[in-house]
């Protein structure tokens, strides 16, 4: 079995990532674990005026800066997976793109919460990789409308 999780170091990855964790069944089977990365582009003016050997950088600290709580997280739940930083402007096509490439049977994402509508609202990124590919998207825990402060049971906290 493979398994595609996007990251990105916000709240709702790392739900993907606990709520991974919490599957303990499927962890069972010994699946294939890949986490991708697709750093935020910088606005169009930087690369006008940064060297490539800057830009490359930028995108190697912006992608550590994601994978090292998710690594040390997936490390203390016994969890290995592979890694892969997609370099693009649209993080929703790298997604999709990776899918097509690697072929996973669940890919597994976080999807952020709008307020009252939040059963009918996924993020932009989620939707457009839920209009290309089925997969899970976890939502974190709300309480009244706010996300809750409560952390889930297997929790990442960035550093």
């Amino acid at each position: 079995m493979k398994i595609l999780i996007p990251v990105d170091g916000s709240s709702y990855s790392k739900t993907a990532l606990a709520f991974l964790a919490s599957r303990r069944e499927l962890l069972a089977l010994k699946p294939h674990i890949e986490l991708l990365v697709a750093p935020e582009p910088l606005p169009e003016i930087v690369p006008r005026i940064a060297s490539k050997e800057t830009l490359i950088k930028y995108y190697e600290i912006s992608a550590e800066d994601v994978l090292k709580p998710s690594r040390e997280f997936l490390a203390k739940e016994k969890i290995h997976a592979q890694e892969k930083v997609f370099l693009t402007d649209e993080p929703a096509k790298a997604i999709v793109e990776e899918a097509k490439i690697t072929a996973p049977d669940l890919i597994i994402m976080g999807s952020k919460n709008y307020g009252v509508h939040s059963g009918y609202f996924v993020g932009s990124v989620t939707g457009s990789v839920l209009s290309h590919r089925a997969f899970m998207a976890v939502k974190p825990p709300m309480a009244r409308g706010v996300m809750a402060a409560s952390a889930p049971p297997h929790s990442i906290t960035s550093p």
